[in-house]
């Protein structure tokens, strides 16, 4: 999957991957199927595979 490159919003991937291993993966990462683009969900997309998730939900 291919990552935004020109997100101007900075998440903190670490605070968000211990929420995921706290609590779960939240939610579902919106993708542009066309293009394979995240457009919503970024953040915790690269959390996920911080953390070693090998997929989560897309919409």
């Amino acid at each position: 999957m291919n990552r935004p490159r020109r997100n101007p919003h900075r998440g903190d991937v670490e605070i968000i991957g211990g929420s995921i291993d706290e609590n779960g993966f939240y939610g579902a990462v919106l993708v542009q199927r066309s293009r394979v683009w995240i457009t919503a969900g970024e953040h915790r997309w690269c959390g996920a595979l911080a953390r070693g998730l090998a997929a989560v939900p897309v919409c």
